[in-house]
């Protein structure tokens, strides 16, 4: 990407929309995303994670 973000290969579902991961740096860590997201305040949110293939 141009803008400097990099794709991750992790993805989540939110009411029925797939959404990215992006990242600046080499490193992603999933556990800490989804710690992250377990953070908002967002009743039921748990969205699905997954790696596209």
């Amino acid at each position: 990407m141009r803008n400097g973000y990099k794709e991750a290969g992790q993805h989540l579902t939110y009411r029925g929309a797939s959404f990215e991961a992006l990242r600046l740096e080499d490193h992603f860590s999933i556990e800490l995303f989804k710690k992250l997201m377990n953070t908002l305040p967002i009743k039921n949110s748990g969205p699905p994670f997954f790696t596209q293939a």
